[in-house]
Order: C-alpha cells, then structure tokens, then sequence
C-alpha cells in the first residue's frame, strides 16, 4: 500500500448499459425509419489533491524532508464510490429509398440528441475548495444530418 494509492483492492459495483436500436422500412411508401437508444453509465469520480513540500512539512507532524518529487497528487474519494449521473441518448433517422431498375438511392436525415439533453461526460477531478467537479465538456447537442447514399 502506498500513500498516494491506498486502495489495494477495488470492488467495483455492476454497472449495466443499455442500448437499443430499430429499424422499419414502411413498404408502401418506400421509407426507411430508424432510432438508437443508449443508457450509459457515468464516469468514476475522484478529488485530486496534490500536496506539496509546504503541506507535508507544515502542521504537527511534519515530514521533515522534501518531497522526492516535489509534490504528489492523492485521490481522496475510494475508486468505484461515487459516478457521474447516467447519460442517455436517443437518435432518429428517416430516409426514403428509391429504386430505378438495378440502383438504388436512399435520400437520408439524420437527428443526433433527439432529446436535446445537455448532460456533462468529464468534470474538472482536480479538489479545489471552488473548481471541483465544474463540467469541462457536454453531451454534443442535437444536431442534423442530411446524407445520400447510391447502390449499383
């Protein structure tokens, strides 16, 4: 066991995903519709702290030395304790197929984030008393595709 990892054995909680996706070509109108679905787990969480010489040799029980390194970061939060919330994400498609002889051509939209969601991936894991756990990036927002594709 060392100082700046302490945690020798990690239990790490079952964490399940999800994910789904359907697709239905409507056979009259020659329309191909589709939508994916996907339930992510968050992100393992930590607090990194880093200690310099001056807060290893300060207080009542001082080092006494420097520090080989000059300073050295320590999780103050166990690994597998504390997650990101869960990110879902829903994406739709509708394309229309059309069919001359032996080609094939399907003119295509494409909606990324239906749902619009603005739910944080990675957060600032560095313990500060004001920046700790500040998002430093989002889920991308909706946004739209339009895309053709040719068969021969």
């Amino acid at each position: 066991m060392s100082v700046t990892n302490p945690y020798c054995r990690i239990d790490e909680p079952y964490l399940s995903e999800f994910k789904g996706l359907a697709t239905y070509l409507v056979p009259k109108l020659g329309v191909q519709v589709s939508g994916t679905w996907a339930s992510i787990p968050g992100n393992d969480l930590a607090a990194n702290y880093t200690v310099t010489n001056a807060i290893a040799n300060a207080g009542p029980q001082p080092l006494g030395r420097n520090l080989s390194s000059g300073n050295v970061t320590v999780n103050l939060i166990a690994p597998a304790t504390y997650y990101a919330p869960r990110r879902t994400n829903l994406d739709f498609r509708v394309a229309k197929v059309l069919r001359y002889g032996r080609t094939r051509t399907q003119i295509g939209v494409d909606v990324y984030n239906v749902t619009n969601t603005d739910v944080v991936t990675t957060y600032n894991q560095t313990f500060t008393s004001t920046s700790w756990l500040t998002p430093t990036a989002i889920q991308p927002a909706r946004y739209v595709k339009i895309s053709g594709q040719f068969d021969f």
